[in-house]
């Protein structure tokens, strides 16, 4: 899938069309072997409507490089809007896939973009789902369920957690009507940020079976 998304450009390498869509269909399964970065564009990708399973977009090797990505999504200048995916960080039909379990699912490293993802499953990382290492001007997560974060195989008490702000600030984080289910820490890490969040929501959400480790 990183392939196509990437290589949708002209010849001159810009963007064929800076406002597409990306479009997965339903009982789909889709492979990232690669972090997709948007520079200077922005990513829209959903399901298209009507019956079926949500797309499943799976993380796994690189066979040309033999490299793991280190996320699917990466945020170098631009938004990224998500709609009904299912965001798995290895094959779990094969059991010696675990190995490969990533630090996160998507990380935004440039600053004053906007990161929201819609009716969604994110699930299978060690570290945290989401982190900003650059200041974002919208976090919006709404209607998700955000499972399985954390492997203490590969990692500590300290990981396995929803979003990692880490030092940076937000606007506005906005997280509404999502599920946390089989985590390790916390939903939402900030703890000693140098960045304030402007604005938190966290309205209907339900946490279920974590460990908590730093509250």
């Amino acid at each position: 899938m990183n392939d196509v998304i990437t290589g949708d450009t002209l010849a001159n390498g810009d963007r064929a069309d800076l406002e597409r869509v990306y479009w997965l269909e339903r009982d789909g399964t889709y492979l990232v072997n690669s972090a997709i970065r948007n520079n200077e564009w922005d990513v829209r990708i959903r399901a298209i409507d009507g019956a079926g399973t949500r797309p499943l977009v799976y993380m796994t090797t690189n066979t040309s490089s033999g490299n793991y990505p280190g996320e699917i999504f990466r945020v170098v200048a631009g938004n990224v809007w998500i709609k009904d995916l299912i965001l798995v960080g290895y094959v779990e039909a094969v059991p010696g896939e675990i190995g490969n379990i990533p630090s996160g699912l998507i990380r935004v490293d440039g600053v004053g973009f906007d990161l929201e993802i819609y009716g969604s499953i994110l699930t299978q990382t060690r570290g945290q789902h989401i982190r900003t290492e650059g200041s974002c001007r919208l976090i919006r997560i709404q209607d998700c369920v955000f499972s399985n974060m954390g492997d203490l195989g590969r990692s500590n008490f300290g990981a396995g957690k929803a979003i990692d702000v880490r030092g940076t600030s937000v606007d506005s984080l906005v997280m509404v009507n999502n599920t946390f289910v089989n985590f390790q820490d916390r939903v939402i890490r900030h703890r000693s940020s140098t960045g304030a969040i402007g604005t938190l929501i966290f309205d209907h959400n339900t946490l279920v079976n974590g460990m908590s480790y730093h509250g």
